[in-house]
């Protein structure tokens, strides 16, 4: 069964003041809760809390919903504004995708422009022979870019 801060945090998060919830009977169910308001929700405030409690759901299947969103929205935050040597190593391994990805993306436009430009089959191997070429990336090559991004800050 989901814990009641649950509740609690549902409530608060729809920017309802309160000061807490608390069971009325936790024994019986459906459950019934007391909602302790802070003196400054308005009525409103208070029909719409009270409709969340009516609505929440306790199930234990609702609980792993509500943790696995809980861990993205944790994984975003993490991932765009922590500073732990893992989210750095996140953001560096992320980097290096990209700029892989990049250099890809930058060949194929090149490929492109030496099909457009060509003006038969001759000219379009000497174009596409003129090309550079997209070596294997080895182990080391990558761990040495993985060092250079960290040493660099640019995931800091």
């Amino acid at each position: 069964m989901r814990p009641i801060w649950d509740l609690h945090a549902e409530i608060v998060a729809q920017g309802i003041p309160i000061i807490g919830v608390g069971f009325v009977d936790s024994t019986v169910f459906p459950l019934v809760v007391r909602i302790d308001f802070d003196p400054a929700a308005t009525s409103e405030q208070r029909t719409q809390a009270q409709a969340i409690a009516a609505t929440f759901d306790w199930s234990d299947e609702a609980q792993v919903v509500w943790e696995n969103l809980q861990q993205r929205k944790m994984a975003k935050v993490g991932f765009a504004t922590e500073t732990t040597d893992r989210a750095k190593a996140w953001r560096a391994i992320v980097s290096l995708l990209l700029d892989e990805n990049n250099a890809l993306r930058s060949w194929v436009m090149s490929f492109k422009a030496a099909v457009a430009a060509a003006s038969n089959f001759a000219d379009l191997k000497t174009r596409i022979a003129a090309l550079p070429n997209l070596p294997d990336r080895t182990l080391a090559q990558a761990k040495a870019a993985f060092a250079a991004k960290i040493d660099g800050g640019t995931v800091d």
